[in-house]
């Protein structure tokens, strides 16, 4: 049976759920949920103290290796709903947090490629890069279109500092760079269910680097994503029918519903290289 090393409460005096865990090279433990009020722990001198407001802020701990000390706890958010997905802990124990955010005043850093949100009533993309202390930001921005983006997704990140993201989007113009593989949006599938989508960025969350979308003639969303060869990048998530395999993949065709689908993007992300569905 696995042994429990550590298990511990937030401390938070509100109703709170997790939605993502990590760790860093020392083996400190990250954590990051929603918090629904003023009570999360917040530490002296975090980037963010006080509630932001709306529905729910991120609440991001850093915690030592056994779980008994709190190094430092921040809000992260503003006046509507937040919601973290992923984290990634950079070799200088920075911690990267990807998530959702419907938020008109999300914290934006002053050089960030998006410093407002998309659409009126919709929830972008937000990508925050913390100090290994909590105490600031070095790049924080939203990314998305005038619809929603989808509220699952990871991010991983390179070892120059570049962030990588894969998840899914319901805007038709969600940012693409003009060498990506897929740049515009193909099919009907906004009007149910939405359609893949990958980035990278650099460090400071300035600029695209690269993005594009996944299409399928319905549905298609990124879940996950890992490094491969020669910088390339492998993808995973779920497709209907439509979705772009290869002659030589393992299933060219959807099997039935949604399937699984694994692919890999060159270092550029301009180029298929592999393509397949996985499923039943």
């Amino acid at each position: 049976d696995p042994v429990l090393i550590v298990a511990t409460y937030t401390g938070s005096t509100q109703t709170g759920y997790g939605h993502s865990a990590s760790y860093d090279n020392l083996g400190n433990i990250y954590t990051a949920g929603i918090f629904f009020n003023t009570g999360y722990p917040v530490t002296t001198g975090a980037y963010q103290i006080p509630f932001g407001g709306g529905g729910q802020d991120m609440g991001i701990s850093k915690l030592n290796p056994d779980g008994s000390n709190l190094i430092w706890a921040t809000y992260l958010g503003g006046n509507n709903s937040d919601y973290p997905q992923s984290m990634f802990i950079n070799n200088t124990e920075e911690l990267y947090v990807f998530g959702t955010s419907s938020s008109t005043d999300y914290p934006t850093s002053t050089n960030s490629f998006q410093s407002n949100i998309g659409g009126e009533f919709s929830s972008d993309h937000v990508i925050t890069h913390l100090t290994s202390d909590g105490s600031n930001i070095i790049g924080s921005t939203y990314i998305g279109g005038t619809a929603d983006e989808n509220l699952i997704g990871e991010i991983i990140v390179d070892d120059m500092g570049n962030c990588y993201v894969a998840s899914g989007t319901y805007s038709t113009d969600y940012p693409t760079s003009a060498s990506a593989f897929q740049t515009t949006w193909n099919g009907p599938g906004a009007t149910w269910g939405g359609t893949g989508i990958v980035f990278k960025m650099p460090s400071d969350l300035s600029s695209i680097t690269w993005s594009t979308y996944l299409n399928s003639e319905t549905t298609a969303q990124a879940r996950g994503l890992s490094f491969g060869a020669n910088n390339s990048i492998y993808i995973t998530g779920i497709a209907a029918e439509g979705f772009s395999t290869m002659a030589n993949g393992a299933n060219t065709t959807n099997l039935g519903g949604e399937d699984a689908f694994i692919c890999q993007l060159n270092e550029n992300g301009s180029t298929l290289l592999a393509s397949t569905y996985y499923g039943t």
